[in-house]
Parts: structure tokens; C-alpha cells; sequence
């Protein structure tokens, strides 16, 4: 198991989910504008780059969200990456479709907000080498204790063996007892 970790500089990354959500909030105002406006014009192009909007928004604030509740805990280094890839492919689906045409500030600003904010929030620099230490010292650690818990059991049973070649206890104590501590009910 894991501990969290408090990385030096959690206010940082709780304004970067706080603006993310705010940034998410206002671009779903815009992006239903825009639906709006060119449904009334009725150019079906239009409206579709107002749900493009929608969707960008949406990934706003969901990672707005995940950047609060993970402000003071590091869960997994990779998932921090994942959003750089669903920008990526947003971006992609939304210069490759140009849907910038008919909502401009997809093109204009609004992935400059997204990589700031994204930025803003990344765990940089000691940060997140202290993250990572303490990841593969927390797998060290679960390491060490499998193995300190093998060699007790295999403490315990030649523990109970030499009683055994004492004649101290009976093979059939003996062999219960070794069922016992290989399941791990033994606290003897």
C-alpha cells in the first residue's frame, strides 16, 4: 500500500482545478451560445463545433476536479500524463475538422488556457521526484515485509520440526500446526 505524500506546493495545483472548473463552466456558456446561434441560422457544421466545445469543456472539468481532490495525495504518475492525450486528441479532432471556422476560440484561446492551466497544475521539478521516490520506496518497502513474512513462517516451522525430532510433539500436532502457519492463522 501507498502513502500519500504532501507535495510542497498543493495551493498551485488547487488553483489550477479551481480555474480549470471556472475556465470549463464559462466555456459551456460560450459553446451553447454558439450551438445556439448556428442552429437558428440552421448551419449544421456550426452546431457541431458548438459540442466540440461542449466536449472540450466538459474534459475541463472533470480534470479541474481531479486536480482538487488530488491536490495533497499522488495516486498514479501516469494518470497526471493522460490528460496531455485527451487535450491531444481533442485538439486533433478539432483543428482536423476546423471547427475553429465557426467557433473561433477554439483556435484562438482556448488551448492556450487549457496548457497553462494544465501546466499550472502538473507536479514539476522536486515535486514530483519526491512523488516518485516515494512511490518506489512504498514498493520497497511491500518488498521487504513478503519477504520478512516468508522467512517467518519458515522460522516457525523448523521452529516446530525440531520439536518434532525432540519428540516433544506428535507428527500430527506437527503437520496442523504447519497447515496453520502456511494458511497464516499461527500467532504462536
Amino acid at each position: 500500500m501507498t502513502e500519500d505524500i504532501q507535495p510542497k506546493d498543493s495551493t498551485r495545483r488547487l488553483i489550477a482545478g479551481i480555474l480549470f472548473v471556472v475556465a470549463g463552466a464559462v466555456l459551456v456558456i460560450q459553446s451553447l451560445g454558439v450551438i445556439g446561434g448556428y442552429a437558428i441560422e440552421m448551419t449544421g457544421f456550426g452546431v457541431t463545433s458548438g459540442f466540440f466545445g461542449v466536449f472540450l469543456a466538459i474534459a475541463m472539468i472533470v480534470h479541474g476536479i481531479y486536480y482538487i481532490k488530488t491536490k495533497c495525495a499522488y495516486k498514479n504518475k501516469d494518470f497526471e500524463w493522460a490528460w496531455f492525450w485527451v487535450y491531444g486528441i481533442l485538439a486533433f479532432i478539432i483543428f482536423g475538422s476546423e471547427a475553429y471556422k465557426y467557433f473561433a476560440d477554439l483556435g484562438g484561446i482556448w488551448w492556450l488556457i487549457v496548457a497553462a492551466l494544465w501546466i499550472l497544475g502538473y507536479r514539476w521539478g522536486a515535486d514530483q521526484s519526491d512523488l516518485i521516490k516515494s512511490s518506489k520506496k512504498a514498493k520497497t518497502i511491500q518488498k521487504v515485509q513478503v519477504v520478512n513474512n516468508k522467512l517467518d513462517k519458515a522460522d516457525k516451522i523448523a521452529k516446530y520440526k525440531k520439536l518434532l525430532d525432540e519428540n516433544a510433539i506428535s507428527k500430527a500436532e506437527y503437520n496442523e500446526l504447519k497447515a496453520e502457519i502456511l494458511e497464516g492463522k499461527s500467532e504462536k
